[in-house]
């Protein structure tokens, strides 16, 4: 689809043609058909049933409202399940044209993408960039100029996008991210056992599962979290070393085994925490090396490269703090790297060289409970319960709540 020479006036009269088309077609006909024949509405909640836990009940009614786009996706999407209904009769009655709509809709399937606002035009057509495909399209849609509006801050927004002519539609809710970019799409991705996905393997995923990425709304308000190292962005990185014995490493790592892991940091770590660290699996020969951020993440693997143990330069994956922490509500076993750091967990284990990561997510679940029942969080009640630097939890509420007025609210 041409991103200039588009001709916004014709472009719209198509859309409202299609508009038309769309709700005397597919949602009073067509998708109530498949809904029966298919029983889509159990096959939703069953996909959704296993992330139901870390959803509350305003997430829960968000989720809900999502099963329309499920089944017009499913009917008329990758699946096209529609193609089942075409012999029966209430179809074959139809006009030729509105025939015809339900196969052009097949013929150019709707798809479910996450993407960033490039710049609105007017008539609320905006040119997106689609994170999947890594292309800018034009997206015509008075939902997403409202989006735009009521959420400056927003990083990308997950849609059902529908081809119309040089443009696409949008169908159903649309979900603003506050910190979500390909980088967290590509985490969630290992998370569900695809490791290092390619766009086109990470989009394949999306349309053959979307129920699964629906529920990615749950990160959809995770606040940026800063501290005095920087901006706090989760760094992963996974290789296999069938040679290394951390029992060799030299005096300045700290080497602690159990139960065939090893925990590995520095003895004497400098700066302000948390700090980085790695994770050997001895079964595996795998060594998971993680950081808080990229600067903490690079000097780190230079150390273990003067150790002689060569790991990624730079970290394989990086991804917002606060969005690692809720996606791990979502597959809390999923990530490879995630139970070892709980093997050594203690009361100080940010100071004492680990990640950081399971105090992170005490923190902000603290923040949370405390605005879900109505009043201010304590901070100085919080930095003495988990032991954290009161100035350090002072930072993470001001960005949570600041987080919380741009969004509205919602959590």
């Amino acid at each position: 689809m041409a991103l200039e020479g588009i001709d916004l006036r014709l472009a719209m009269q198509r859309v409202r043609d299609d508009d038309s088309m769309v709700e005397q077609v597919l949602d009073g006909v067509l998708i109530p058909m498949v809904i029966d024949a298919e029983g889509l509405a159990e096959e939703f909640f069953n996909a959704c049933e296993r992330y139901l836990h870390a959803f509350d009940d305003i997430g829960l009614n968000l989720l809900h409202q999502c099963f329309g786009q499920y089944a017009v996706h499913t009917a008329v999407g990758r699946r096209g399940l529609a193609r089942e209904q075409l012999g029966e009769p209430r179809i074959a009655s139809l006009s030729p044209k509105r025939r015809g709509y339900i196969e052009h809709c097949l013929e150019h399937p709707y798809r479910y993408t996450f993407c960033e606002y490039r710049e609105s035009l007017e008539r609320d057509f905006h040119i997106m960039h689609d994170l999947l495909r890594d292309e800018d399209i034009i997206v015509q849609s008075g939902g997403l100029s409202r989006t735009r509006r009521d959420y400056p801050a927003v990083a990308c927004v997950g849609m059902l996008i529908h081809p119309c002519g040089e443009c696409w539609t949008t169908y159903g809710p649309l979900i603003p991210y506050l910190n979500l970019g390909f980088e967290e799409l590509r985490y969630y991705a290992m998370m569900r056992g695809l490791p290092m996905a390619s766009r086109e393997r990470i989009e394949e995923d999306v349309q053959a599962n979307l129920a699964a990425w629906l529920v990615l709304m749950r990160v959809s308000n995770a606040p940026l979290v800063t501290s005095p190292a920087g901006r706090m962005r989760f760094c992963l990185s996974a290789t296999i070393l069938p040679d290394f014995d951390p029992r060799t490493l030299p005096k300045e790592f700290r080497v602690v085994e159990k139960e065939g892991i090893y925990h590995i940091a520095l003895a004497h770590p400098t700066g302000a925490p948390p700090h980085p660290d790695a994770y050997f699996n001895g079964a595996t020969k795998t060594l998971y090396v993680s950081a808080m951020t990229e600067e903490a993440y690079r000097k780190f693997s230079r150390r273990l490269a003067l150790a002689h143990c060569i790991t990624p330069a730079a970290p394989q994956y990086t991804v917002c703090a606060s969005v690692m922490t809720l996606l791990r509500t979502l597959a809390p076993s999923a990530d490879p790297s995630e139970w070892m750091m709980n093997m050594f967990a203690s009361p100080s284990a940010v100071s004492e060289g680990d990640s950081g990561v399971g105090t992170l997510n005490r923190l902000l679940e603290e923040i949370k409970q405390a605005y879900n029942l109505g009043r201010q969080p304590d901070a100085s009640e919080i930095s003495a319960k988990l032991d954290i630097p009161l100035e350090e939890v002072n930072e993470v509420i001001a960005t949570f709540l600041d987080a919380l007025k741009r969004t509205g609210g919602l959590l």
